[in-house]
């Protein structure tokens, strides 16, 4: 038997970089303009993924530059990847059970559950795991992403406001916070440069602009500058990026000894829910970009990419990563198509975090988050959501993906997201009908639809119909036969048998014709592959 994931051609062009989108009729100013600006935006992101993941701030920036620059060559989506939320927070707390928070042990344990990631994503490659992830609805991914959207706007209270300690369970805590002690918390300058930041953004968005998101950058840095002008930082208490420490060949490799082979023995159940919840919000991306007709991603070669992105990851002191919902947005935003503009992200967040650490040292953390805001704020799309409104089944799939991760998160909500896509594709599947044709003592059941586990129920209600007529059991129109809808047209075959009553079964399909025989070890069962053959089976029955 031949699989089709043994096809080394089809591996081999899929591990292989492919640069044909470079033929394309590109907009070169649009696509090296969003990964500038994807770089600028990444660098906040990245240190605090970093933090997230109890690593130093250097390592989301190596994240940021590797893990994007290796997923975008070996890809060829629009799909920018790098550091993520979710990946961070379940690496930090699945290390923390081994080590203490940036100690040497701590480190290498990151290193190897990022190797273990990687490894896993391209077993779920080989395997063609990729494709299980389009049978996301699209009602379902709009969820994902406007939780998603509300997600980054919460995250973004914090460097907005300039306030401390607003960590909470849920958003509604943040904002019972904010009003309880608005005057105590919220910092006054670091409040007026994040709404001078996302007030200018979104008006620049509003009139159609494609670097609405350069424009709030540079008002609300000129802003902040303004102000420190008139007051000092050491009186604002603005929080600035801050200076990073940085070498741009950071090279590294997991220890490998017996205690930490162990560890890594330890941590596997961890990396493979890590690896499928990377993995997944990268393909529910990959499924709204082909849902937009955008382009068209290749899952599987998204996927090959995403693991050995990951896999190498370990080796150039960074830790493991997904698509990235946010600067995925702002890259089709600001009109990138390609992979160039993770690709010049990754060229350019080097150059700036080696050569120019100071300037970025005095960006207020306040205007990233406004700029992050403006991100989330355009994920959100309330005339899609509207129009689910008339069609309550699909709008509570929609409510239950949200709620599902605002409430628990994003990995239950990705969990939320398969459940609910695959729940309805089931029932559909197991719907079975029937055309009855009586033919004097002889009833032809002509049946449509699927035969497996689901519907051997419903299959069995329409026999039990014609339980005492001579029976052509038809399955031209059966398009799949498992091994449990088999056997039960085997146990009804000696039911008949021993009630004197005559069975045929007719499939044209040699694939059910093959699962029948295997069965049919004592010959039981009348199969023939063609209707007039049924039918002459049938001759001289009363």
């Amino acid at each position: 038997m031949r699989f089709h994931w043994l096809n080394r051609g089809t591996l081999l062009r899929e591990m292989v970089p492919d640069f044909r989108w470079l033929n394309r009729d590109l907009v070169w100013r649009h696509e090296l303009f969003s990964g500038v600006i994807g770089a600028v935006l990444v660098i906040p992101q990245a240190i605090t993924f970093a933090y997230l993941a109890g690593l130093p701030p250097e390592y989301g920036i190596y994240s940021a530059i590797y893990v994007t620059l290796f997923a975008c060559l070996l890809g060829r989506s629009s799909i920018i990847g790098g550091p993520n939320t979710a990946v961070a927070i379940l690496i930090g707390e699945t290390v923390i059970r081994f080590a203490g928070r940036g100690s040497p042990l701590y480190i290498d344990a990151v290193l190897i559950l990022s190797f273990e990631v990687g490894v896993i994503q391209l077993l779920i490659w080989l395997l063609r795991g990729g494709r299980l992830f389009q049978y996301f609805s699209p009602t379902v991914i709009l969820g994902i992403t406007t939780a998603v959207g509300a997600q980054i706007i919460f995250s973004s209270l914090e460097g907005l406001t300039g306030a401390v300690a607003l960590d909470a369970p849920f958003f509604f805590q943040t904002f019972q916070t904010l009003a309880n002690d608005w005057g105590h918390l919220v910092n006054a300058h670091a409040f007026a440069i994040g709404m001078i930041t996302v007030i200018c953004g979104w008006w620049f968005r509003i009139r159609g602009a494609s670097y609405f998101l350069l424009a709030a950058l540079v008002i609300g840095s000129l802003a902040s500058a303004i102000i420190h002008f008139v007051t000092p930082q050491v009186i604002t208490e603005v929080d600035l990026i801050g200076r990073l420490p940085f070498s741009p060949l950071p090279f590294s490799r997991p220890t490998w000894e017996w205690d930490t082979l162990m560890m890594a023995y330890e941590m596997l159940p961890a990396a493979t829910t890590i690896a499928i919840i990377g993995l997944a919000q990268t393909m529910v991306i990959a499924k709204e970009i082909n849902l937009s007709g955008r382009d068209r991603v290749d899952f599987h070669k998204e996927t090959f990419a995403q693991g050995v992105a990951n896999l190498l990851s370990a080796y150039f002191s960074g830790f493991a990563g997904s698509g990235s919902f946010n600067r995925t947005a702002s890259n089709h935003d600001l009109k990138g198509r390609t992979p160039l503009p993770g690709i010049v992200s990754s060229v350019v967040v080097l150059v700036l975090a080696w050569n120019l650490g100071d300037l970025l040292a005095h960006i207020p953390m306040a205007v990233m988050a406004g700029v992050l805001f403006i991100v989330g704020l355009s994920m959100i799309k309330p005339a899609k959501i509207r129009s689910l409104w008339l069609i309550p089944r699909e709008f509570i799939l929609f409510l239950a993906t949200f709620l599902t991760i605002i409430f628990l998160g994003l990995s239950s909500g990705v969990i939320m997201a398969a459940v609910l896509s695959l729940v309805p594709f089931l029932l559909g599947a197991a719907r079975l009908d029937a055309k009855r044709v009586r033919m004097g003592p002889v009833v032809s059941l002509e049946l449509y639809g699927n035969l497996f586990f689901a519907s051997v129920d419903s299959l069995s209600e329409r026999l039990h119909a014609v339980a005492d007529r001579h029976l052509i059991l038809n399955l031209r129109h059966v398009s799949f036969l498992d091994h449990g809808a088999a056997e039960f047209i085997l146990q009804e075959q000696r039911r008949r048998d021993n009630a004197s009553l005559k069975m045929v079964v007719f499939t044209h399909l040699s694939d059910h014709q093959s699962i029948l025989e295997t069965l049919d070890t004592n010959n039981e069962l009348h199969v023939v592959s063609s209707l007039p053959e049924a039918r002459e089976a049938m001759v001289g029955l009363s």
